[in-house]
């Protein structure tokens, strides 16, 4: 069966100053209690300050 998935990254920004903010860690973590999101679907990238998200339909 042919699947088709979406990623989409995201970069976290202090948003007073607008830098990146590294806190990949923490909104994983709070990702990960949310009933709607499949277990792995947030993921950390290269940067702390960077999460991508990934779908497959």
């Amino acid at each position: 069966m042919l699947t088709l998935g979406v990623e989409e990254e995201d970069l976290l920004l202090d948003p007073e100053t607008g830098l990146p903010l590294a806190r990949a860690t923490q909104v994983r973590r709070a990702a990960g209690l949310h009933p709607a999101l499949a277990d792995g679907e947030v993921q950390h990238e290269l940067l702390q300050a960077q999460l991508s998200e990934t779908t497959a339909a």
